[in-house]
């Protein structure tokens, strides 16, 4: 029993039961004192035991749990494909259980037996496996021979080399990632067909090379110039040294900043070169920026008691505003006079700064506003106005009512416009602005109607021209015609007049001979193209020199000339001409004079 309590053994409870049955049997008719004596020793010996045995029985509560949940861990891998993870963590799980001392052997059998299930399944599943990855190579072995294709077919590899090496090592990084065993031959077509297309890369490679030297060099030569800026001025200083006010601390603010705009515009390096530099740079720039910082927090202070003087001020603004106002200027000025602080304090600072000066500055406005407060009615009554404007500028109303409407507006505005000018500055720049947008309203709606207008009459204008261009009465064709007109929407009544005179006389020509009704056309609207290639400064037709030149005296004479300055330029507007030039006939359908009045519009 003593033996057991010593050695590391796996402890059966049937066991202690008939170690202390046979020792019960040989005491039991012995009763002297030797053996009471072995009889504790033997009692002692069996609880260390019992509490061993105890130890062990949780051990293996633990064990097997564990045991449990690792064989669930593997089904899992197996269940989602990871072969190779699931392989590794069953040898792991055998030889736990073969070293376990808390198993018994009937214990270690079932699990092996288990195990075995698993192994079985595994290698099915690994035969799949290498089936399904020798697919996959040769799916890889294709991508990288059709790489090596169109890398030798690309026309800009100077700019996309980078790509191709990328992909390159991508198709080796799944390549490798299959870990069953391959081919000789495939291996050797996919690592060729690698090779070659980064042969094909190369000289790019050798010329980003040298390009990163030389970008190195420009990085280094950045360093020297630093280090011997740094050299000739002395730095670094100790903490504790007083500031050098010869120094424009400026312009070494600048100079760190220009040199780390330079040194991200010389490029890249090689990454093994990459750190050294870096960190060489770093340094160079932090030692400037140590001397910076006694600058920044000197120059701070000197902010901060700035600020705190302007924040004083308040105190006596209603006793003496002007004085208070001059003195804040007076500030304003010192700031401009005391250095560079960091970057980050800058804008915290005149933040503060600004806001102190403007409680100074407007204590004056309040003061204004409350000497203008009388203003204040007038000032409702055009801030009203300015809604009702821009109420309006929201309506979907025509071209006329839109303007009746602003009219009225601008009418009650133009009588308040000389009140209140104190505390009108805003409300007044509300209604320019309002008006602006009307106005752009206003000139979208007309041309927008115009446009309408003018779509409609080319619509009326047409079957005028189709009416012109029947050569004999057919009933059907009249009515068709007839029926689109009438369908068509109305113009304005002095336009809608004049389409519908072109209409009804076009009606009453159907059966007449067009010959003369052609020839007049034709005058007139060649008398029509001259007048406003004039009044346009459009070019004439070579052979209408002498009718321009005779028009051109005639227009003179009649005060209708181009440098008149009572002719309006509307007159001839696209608009304008457009309507003139579409309430007349058509009878000819001359594209010539058709392309010189299109000419006109443009």
């Amino acid at each position: 029993m003593e033996d057991i309590t010593e050695k590391s053994t796996y402890l059966m409870a049937k066991t202690l039961s008939v170690l202390q049955d046979k020792f019960n049997h040989l005491i039991s008719n012995h009763n002297s004192s030797e053996a009471r004596a072995l009889a504790e020793r033997f009692h002692k010996a069996y609880s260390l035991v019992q509490d061993k045995l105890a130890i062990q029985q949780e051990k293996t509560k633990h064990f097997k749990n564990d045991t449990e949940q690792q064989i669930n861990t593997i089904k899992n891998l197996i269940d989602d494909g990871l072969v190779s993870k699931a392989d590794k963590q069953l040898h792991e799980l055998f030889k736990k259980i073969d070293g376990s001392k808390v198993l018994s052997s009937t214990e270690k059998q079932n699990y092996h037996q288990q195990l075995r299930d698993i192994q079985s399944e595994l290698g099915n599943l690994s035969s799949w496996r290498n089936w399904a990855h020798d697919n996959e190579r040769a799916n890889l072995v294709y991508k990288a021979e059709q790489l090596v294709q169109h890398t030798e077919d690309n026309t800009d590899l100077e700019n996309e080399f980078a790509d191709v090496i990328t992909e390159i090592r991508a198709l080796r990084k799944q390549w490798k990632s299959l870990r069953s065993q391959t081919q000789e031959e495939m291996w050797e077509r996919f690592n060729n067909a690698c090779n070659s297309a980064y042969s094909l890369c190369k000289p790019y490679i050798e010329e980003q090379t040298q390009q990163r030297q030389a970008s190195l060099k420009a990085k280094e030569s950045l360093c020297e110039q630093l280090e011997t800026y740094i050299a000739t001025m002395g730095w670094p200083t100790a903490d504790n040294a007083p500031i050098d006010t010869t120094i424009d601390w400026i312009k070494v603010d600048k100079i760190t900043r220009q040199a780390r705009k330079e040194w991200s515009q010389t490029g890249f390096v090689e990454r093994k070169k990459h750190k050294a530099i870096s960190r060489r740079f770093d340094k160079a720039i932090e030692t400037i920026r140590h001397e910076l910082k006694k600058v920044w927090y000197a120059n701070q202070e000197k902010f901060t008691a700035l600020i705190e003087k302007v924040q004083a001020l308040e105190e006596n603004l209603d006793n003496d505003l002007n004085g208070a106002i001059n003195k804040a200027k007076q500030y304003q000025q010192e700031w401009k006079t005391i250095g560079p602080v960091s970057p980050y304090q800058r804008n915290k600072l005149w933040k503060k700064f600004r806001s102190a000066c403007d409680l100074v500055f407007n204590k004056r406005q309040q003061n204004i506003e409350q000497k203008n407060s009388q203003n204040s009615e007038r000032l409702h009554e055009k801030e009203a106005i300015c809604e009702n404007l821009e109420a309006l500028n929201q309506q979907p109303l025509g071209y006329k009512d839109l303007q009746n409407a602003f009219n009225d507006i601008d009418v009650l505005w133009q009588e308040l416009m000389p009140q209140a000018k104190a505390i009108s500055k805003e409300v007044n720049a509300r209604y320019s602005k309002a008006k602006k947008v009307f106005q752009e309203k206003i000139t979208q709606q007309l041309e927008q109607e115009q446009q309408q207008e003018i779509d409609r009459l080319k619509q009326k204008a047409k079957l005028c021209t189709q009416l012109e261009a029947l050569e004999s009465d057919e009933p059907a064709q009249i009515d068709i015609i007839n029926q689109q007109w009438r369908e068509l929407a109305s113009l304005t009544p002095s336009l809608e007049n004049k389409i519908q005179r072109r209409f009804d006389q076009a009606l009453k020509n159907i059966t007449q001979d067009k010959t003369s009704l052609k020839e007049t056309e034709q005058q007139e609207k060649q008398q029509f193209c001259l007048k406003y290639e004039i009044l346009t400064g459009k070019n004439s037709p070579e052979d209408q020199q002498n009718a321009r030149m005779q028009m051109q005296v005639e227009l003179l004479n009649s005060n209708l000339g181009q440098h008149n300055p009572d002719t309006k330029s509307h007159d001839y507007s696209p608009c304008q001409l457009q309507q003139q030039w579409y309430v007349m006939s058509n009878y000819s359908q001359n594209k010539d004079l058709q392309a010189r009045f299109e000419k006109l519009l443009s």
